[in-house]
């Protein structure tokens, strides 16, 4: 009886807690969206080639640039998986 009564307690943290998370990775959706075209297309530039010649040990911009827009596409993707995760975490802690 007192184990139950003490969870009951609890539950309201874990749903705000999930709720929190989607606003807070929404806001850095946001964020990033903000970006104008120069200053996102040099922060991808530069990721893909750092992580172009981690990978490979070359400095081609051809490859580079094949690997940007594979780059790119992976993040949006990951980025709206995440968010999709947290909003399904958050709708079950809820209890929707």
């Amino acid at each position: 009886m007192y184990l139950e009564n003490n969870r009951s307690n609890h539950q309201p943290i874990r749903p705000m807690f999930a709720w929190i998370l989607v606003v807070l990775w929404m806001l850095i959706i946001f964020l990033l969206s903000a970006q104008d075209g120069t200053e996102s297309g040099q922060l991808s530039n530069n990721l893909a080639a750092w992580l172009y010649k981690f990978f490979t040990g070359q400095t081609d911009p051809a490859g580079i640039t094949a690997f940007e827009a594979i780059l790119r596409q992976i993040a949006h993707g990951s980025v709206y998986f995440i968010l999709a995760i947290l909003v399904s975490l958050a709708l079950s802690r809820s209890g929707i």
